[in-house]
């Protein structure tokens, strides 16, 4: 692994010098279904489905982490082995990657999150000058422990919201007081029939709070007022929902 990371180091280099003298680009041919993971602590293992949807054969490296984009896939220690880590894939061919949990300890009563990376290195191209690039490709992989109770699916409509203010500025917090992560991914409050105000939101951790900067600060918000929101399901489509602050 470390000296696949070190290669692709070194290709990055070598592509951001002949970014002055490209003739051709390659373009990303991997296809990965679906946009999450969802794996189940009673399955023995979950199966991901790369296709190839190019001509070229193309090497797909894959890894997971625990959420820092920048470590060597060398450097971490996650509780699941991928097999296989390091595949060929030929032009409209499909490859399956197993994923299967280690069995060491983790939250018995909520939620746990990992990411896993999908590095695409295209074949090098022909003649001297050319333009490649490796594409990686990261998705969420939520482990789900068997003895967790309610619906996923539920959780978003269960969030908690109210306006804080700290050093002078304004925030949307959430609270989620479930065992299931909550994906984020817009949301409008009203104040007092204005015009709704757009909050960038992100992720909320299960049983904890999370606080989002709301920009136009001038804007009141009263006990009572309505919040707007969408959340990611588990087969990747929206979650509408609206909340009172409290």
């Amino acid at each position: 692994m470390a000296w696949m990371a070190r290669k692709y180091a070194g290709m990055a280099a070598v592509c951001a010098v002949a970014a002055f003298c490209w003739t051709s680009v390659a373009e990303a041919a991997l296809v990965i279904r679906g946009t999450r993971i969802i794996y189940p602590a009673q399955e023995r293992e979950v199966s991901i489905q790369l296709e190839n949807k190019g001509k070229d054969p193309i090497l797909v490296q894959s890894w997971l982490d625990l959420g820092d984009a920048t470590v060597a896939p060398s450097d971490i220690q996650v509780p699941f082995t991928l097999s296989p880590p390091i595949v060929r894939l030929d032009g409209d061919k499909r490859q399956v990657v197993r994923m299967v949990y280690s069995g060491d300890v983790l939250p018995p009563d909520r939620e746990s999150v990992f990411w896993i990376n999908f590095l695409e290195v295209p074949p090098k191209a022909a003649g001297d000058n050319y333009l490649q690039f490796t594409y990686r490709t990261r998705l969420k992989v939520f482990f789900r422990p068997q003895a967790l109770t309610g619906e996923p699916a539920l959780a978003p409509k269960k969030m908690q919201w109210r306006v804080v203010t700290e050093n002078g500025q304004r925030y949307l917090e959430a609270r989620n007081p479930t065992p299931f992560f909550v994906s984020l991914f817009q949301a409008k409050l009203a104040a007092d029939g204005a015009k709704p105000v757009e909050v960038a939101v992100d992720m909320v951790k299960p049983f904890s709070s999370e606080r989002f900067l709301i920009k136009r600060q001038a804007q009141a918000f009263k006990t009572g007022a309505l919040l707007q929101f969408q959340a990611v399901s588990d087969f990747g489509g929206t979650i509408d929902a609206e909340a009172r602050l409290q």
